[in-house]
């Protein structure tokens, strides 16, 4: 559904007695965004009371404003799958998926642009979210920097969940096809 479409009734309703409990949930934040209002965390409690298994889906397309992805992004979403899909600089949203996510991020893909920061930040994922298992970067990081973060998920490494290139090659970027394997 369209974040901008999801209010705290919406997640009320979602949270009523007489409903399943969700299993997963999918958000698209888009360029409506800088119309939409924030939801309220006991919105998000009530929900994952009803559905303690709930695993959230957060996606950001390139219209989304950019400071409305740090505002949507709230520590009491269990989001398992972020996609940072912006073209711009992300790297404190990248920060913030570490320190918000790092006891239920499972994929995390990230369209950015290379950045000293980004690959710091790329590292604080990598080092804090225990579940990680696929990680999309598309664009340049450097080889070391692709070396610690394989060695620090090696799962990723084992079963070629990730996309982490050192040069620029032509795309379409292959999943797990890296340079020399």
């Amino acid at each position: 559904m369209y974040h901008a479409s999801l209010s705290n009734e919406v997640l009320h309703t979602f949270a009523q007695p007489n409903r399943e409990p969700l299993q997963r949930l999918g958000i698209v934040c888009r360029r409506q965004e800088k119309y939409g209002e924030d939801l309220i965390p006991s919105a998000w409690s009530d929900l994952l009371k009803k559905s303690p298994g709930l695993k959230v889906e957060l996606g950001f397309d390139h219209t989304c404003p950019l400071h409305r992805v740090s505002e949507i992004m709230k520590p009491e979403i269990p989001v398992q799958e972020l996609h940072l899909v912006t073209f711009s600089r992300i790297y404190p949203e990248v920060q913030q998926a570490a320190r918000f996510y790092k006891e239920t991020l499972v994929k995390l893909v990230v369209q950015t642009r290379p950045s000293r920061e980004l690959e710091e930040a790329l590292l604080d994922v990598a080092q804090n979210c225990h579940l990680l298992q696929t990680l999309y970067v598309f664009c340049i990081v450097r080889k070391e920097i692709v070396d610690q973060i394989l060695e620090l998920c090696p799962v990723m490494k084992k079963n070629k969940t990730y996309i982490l290139k050192s040069e620029m090659q032509p795309e379409p970027w292959t999943v797990g096809q890296e340079e020399g394997d």
